[in-house]
Order: C-alpha cells, then structure tokens, then sequence
C-alpha cells in the first residue's frame, strides 16, 4: 500500500486503535503505546527518529494495506 497523503499523526492514532486487541505483537504493542504517549496521541511527530518513522510505517502498512 502506498501511505503517500496519509501523515504520520494519523498512522499513530490508527495504530493506537489496534492497542489491547490481538493484531499487535506485545513488541509492537509497547512501541505504539510508547509513540503514542511521546507524540501525545499523534499531535507532535516532529521528534520521531527515522528509526521509529519506519517502524510506523512498517506497522502501518502490515495493518492497513489493501
């Protein structure tokens, strides 16, 4: 799936959505719930690493695409 339009506050809070469900991995779900708190739910993004953007992304496309 391409994400081109989609901002990466928004991938967060989508991927918010998937905490406390099965769909994540316990890894992943302590990553999003991380980003989520260090972002304040996807409002400020500007401090997130390419490390961590592509994780998003990775995660994101996993769970969103199609």
């Amino acid at each position: 799936m391409n994400n081109v339009g989609i901002s990466v506050g928004t991938m967060i809070k989508r991927l918010n959505g998937l905490t406390g469900t099965d769909e994540l991995s316990p890894k992943d779900e302590r990553f999003v719930e991380s980003i989520v708190q260090d972002t304040k739910n996807g409002t400020y993004t500007s401090a997130v690493s390419e490390a961590q953007l592509k994780w998003i992304i990775n995660l994101f496309n996993y769970h969103f695409a199609g």
